[in-house]
């Protein structure tokens, strides 16, 4: 993940190892329960926009 300055907001560029280490830790949460999984997955895109 990258971050830069724009008109006093970050922007964030979630990179692809990003978005496969985000879809690993959600199968794995997912073995637990799936539910957690998915807001897990919600949590993270809502923080960073992604």
């Amino acid at each position: 993940m990258t971050t830069g300055k724009q008109s006093g907001k970050y922007q964030v560029k979630i990179v692809p190892t990003a978005q496969k280490d985000l879809r690993d830790a959600a199968m794995y949460i997912a073995q637990d329960s799936s539910a957690n999984a998915r807001k897990f997955v919600a949590d993270v895109k809502a923080r960073t926009m992604f």
